[in-house]
């Protein structure tokens, strides 16, 4: 897997998508496979609650960074995902892209990598090529 940073809101990943996986994750062309390009676009930072969270799924051993995020997000075939606490938590779920919201707005996430009680929340996009 290829991969290339152009910033911390938007990361481009390259990827090998076989047959399976790109009825699921792409919108690629019928073929035997393609290359697909993952986009995480910043959809702003967000507050969150103990009791009530945006997203329901913490995704262990996916922190740190914005395409490790992404990518655990992407293996279970989830389209938005989130970093809370300085990039030390990773949270996503299948319906993050209508829960994210849920608590307001939010000002006080730091460089993209969310803070205490709130988060900064990402979209992954698709575009495809065939090969």
């Amino acid at each position: 897997m290829e991969m290339k940073r152009f910033g911390l809101s938007t990361i481009l990943v390259l990827l090998v998508v076989s047959k399976d996986l790109q009825a699921q994750e792409s919108q690629c062309e019928t073929g035997p496979d393609c290359i697909a390009t993952a986009e995480y676009c910043s959809l702003g930072c967000w507050k969150d609650t103990r009791y009530d969270r945006a997203m329901s799924e913490r995704l262990w051993d996916c922190s740190w960074s914005v395409d490790a995020c992404g990518r655990c997000a992407r293996d279970k075939g989830w389209r938005v995902f989130g970093l809370q606490y300085n990039g030390k938590e990773c949270w996503s779920a299948a319906d993050a892209a209508e829960t994210y919201d849920k608590h307001g707005a939010s000002d006080e996430c730091l460089d993209g990598m969310g803070e205490m009680w709130r988060i900064s929340v990402y979209q992954i996009r698709y575009t495809c090529t065939s090969r």
